[in-house]
């Protein structure tokens, strides 16, 4: 799906080096639609320690019809081991152009902002996970990165983010959907009863 001229799309299977934007103003025009708010994340196993914070949102943008993900997080000073790659899921039957900002974070994001490039994105071969690989340092403790994935899509439900190395932080985000949100169910089954008690009136 090309949303732009500077998007690089990301297909089932693929892997890419994703657009790299200073910032993303301009590109973020919606509202937020999701958002888990700041959360702490502490992943521990023997001497190693992943920890840190993050936040995935989701904005909606109401006139080009699509959703953009973003997810950031930082690694915070007693943490003993740098984020080698970062995974979102779930996007089976979606197409995703991917980015990555390099310097100036949305505002009121959790990133501080030092941050080393993301040289690739990769994607499952089922499509069902998009993977972000940091250079060959990885974010290191103080360091931050904030990722965006633009997608064609209606809705929003709760997905899976995680956090990877030698350990593994398993974290809280969002997947896209085009099944209707529960006020839209509500509304098509009113839409329906009406339906049917004109039907039954005309007979």
């Amino acid at each position: 799906m090309a949303s732009s001229a500077q998007a690089t799309n990301l297909a089932a299977g693929a892997t890419v080096t994703p657009t790299v934007l200073s910032n993303l103003t301009g590109y973020i025009t919606g509202s937020a639609i999701a958002d888990t708010g700041i959360v702490a994340y502490n992943t521990v196993s023997g001497s190693i320690v992943e920890k840190g914070s993050y936040e995935a949102r989701v904005y909606k943008d109401a006139t080009a019809g699509w959703l953009d993900f973003v997810y950031d997080f930082n690694e915070i000073t007693s943490s003993s081991t740098a984020i080698a790659s970062a995974t979102i899921g779930v996007w089976t039957g979606f197409g995703a152009d991917v980015y990555y900002v390099s310097s100036s974070p949305l505002a009121g994001t959790v990133v501080s902002y030092t941050s080393p490039a993301a040289d690739t994105a990769q994607r499952s071969a089922a499509g069902d996970s998009v993977k972000f690989l940091f250079n060959t340092a990885g974010v290191g403790v103080g360091q931050s990165a904030e990722m965006l994935v633009r997608v064609q899509a209606t809705n929003v439900i709760p997905g899976t983010y995680s956090l990877q190395n030698t350990i593994v932080s398993q974290l809280s985000g969002f997947e896209p959907t085009n099944t209707p949100e529960p006020a839209s169910y509500a509304m098509i089954g009113a839409g329906l009863l009406a339906l049917g008690y004109f039907r039954r009136k005309s007979a």
